[in-house]
């Protein structure tokens, strides 16, 4: 998946640094925040992985690398609450 694959509202938000999609658009807490044009805000990690692999159950995508920040899909994990405290903690 390279970055010129998605549309140019998301494109512009991303600085790509060291194999990271680095997210320069709106956060909150480390979570990068995007909201679509006319749609509903969400996180840009999940926008970024669902593009990529389709709508995932789980509640939250969280980072496989260091950056708390990337968007990358491929730096990217569906996982459950349980799961994403267990990772926060070992952070």
């Amino acid at each position: 998946m390279n970055l010129s694959d998605f549309p140019e509202h998301f494109r512009r938000l991303i600085r790509e640094e060291d194999g990271c999609w680095h997210w320069i658009g709106s956060a909150l807490r480390d979570t990068a925040v995007y909201t679509p044009s006319r749609g509903k805000g969400c996180s840009a990690r999940r926008y970024a992985w669902e593009f990529v692999n389709g709508p995932t159950k789980l509640p939250f995508v969280t980072y496989t690398c260091d950056d708390p920040l990337c968007v990358h899909p491929e730096h990217a994990l569906p996982v459950t609450g349980r799961r994403m405290l267990k990772l926060r903690q070992s952070r």
